[in-house]
């Protein structure tokens, strides 16, 4: 008895997860949290899911990947309410600081990375500098990296610049 107690339920079991898999726990409203700098839509379209998706088989390492063309994004928190609610929490990069250039501002982040590109405006509080090197920088790029091996002198000096821009302003704000 206690075999054929033990087939009911791992069967029992089976059937459970393929139904929470396939047909149960279908994404019914996908709410996006935490950005100023982007439209939900813009969010949701970009990380590919879409209302009819099983909650249990969407991959936060995807969808995070999927987002990382937003130079705002820092971080993607995924959170699954049950029973169909995904909400997806988008931590912002924070300004570090901005860079004056002949084209306008270059937005620098906290990490490094390269925010915008010929911002005409800045808000109140953000510090700018003028005279920081730059080389080619890209939004979405770290400054000093991801360049070709010939140009390592030229990432350095931008890495450089990128290290005195932090100082100041940890400087300015103390």
């Amino acid at each position: 008895q206690l075999l054929n107690y033990t087939r009911i339920f791992v069967i029992a079991a089976a059937i459970m997860a393929i139904l929470s898999l396939t047909v149960l726990f279908q994404i019914e409203a996908i709410n996006v949290t935490g950005t100023n700098k982007y439209v939900s839509a813009q969010i949701i379209d970009a990380s590919g899911v879409k209302p009819g998706d099983n909650l249990f088989r969407i991959s936060a390492k995807t969808i995070k990947k999927r987002l990382e063309q937003f130079a705002y994004v820092e971080n993607v928190v995924l959170h699954r309410q049950f029973p169909a609610t995904l909400e997806i929490e988008i931590i912002q990069e924070k300004p570090l600081g901005a860079v004056s250039t002949s084209v306008g501002y270059v937005i620098i982040g906290r990490s490094g990375k390269v925010l915008e590109l010929g911002a005409q405006t800045l808000p109140e509080d953000m510090m700018v500098v003028s005279g920081m090197y730059l080389y080619d920088p890209k939004v979405g790029q770290i400054l000093g990296e991801g360049y070709p091996s010939d140009k390592q002198e030229e990432a350095k000096r931008e890495k450089e610049g990128f290290i005195m821009l932090t100082r100041l302003v940890e400087a300015v704000s103390s």
